[in-house]
């Protein structure tokens, strides 16, 4: 079985490069990016995630970061698709981090009580 490239490679990556330094230059063209690298990304989160809602909102997630920080985005020679993968590597550590430090009872997890927005309610409901 033959398998097609989620992104088209090309030989010396001009292309590309010059794509990159159209988005930096104006965020709209980040789209046709978007467009050919989403299938890789979208593939190596849902590979670990195994959710689909999960796994879609981690890809957007992926793509916002990468837009918010393209102009710091430096051409090496090296495709876009490295860089939005250790951005996708990034955000999947920080979602095991988040969900391995809420409390578990039952198979559920416990909505955390904001104890100042506790106190702070507690006082605004006090008569002066």
């Amino acid at each position: 079985m033959h398998r097609v490239p989620a992104v088209e490679a090309h030989s010396d990556g001009t292309d590309e490069r010059v794509l990159i330094e159209a988005a930096q230059r104006d965020p709209i063209r980040f789209a046709e990016l978007y467009e050919r690298n989403f299938g890789r990304v979208y593939t190596f989160i849902a590979r670990r995630t195994r959710e689909r809602g999960e796994a879609e909102d981690l890809t957007a997630e992926v793509f916002q970061r990468a837009l918010a920080n393209l102009e710091r985005f430096e051409w090496r020679g090296v495709p876009l698709w490295v860089w939005l993968l250790q951005i996708a590597r990034n955000a999947l550590a920080d979602r095991w981090r988040r969900v391995a430090r809420e409390p578990k009872t039952g198979g559920h997890r416990v909505m955390r009580v904001d104890r100042q927005a506790r106190a702070r309610n507690d006082v605004s409901g006090r008569s002066m």
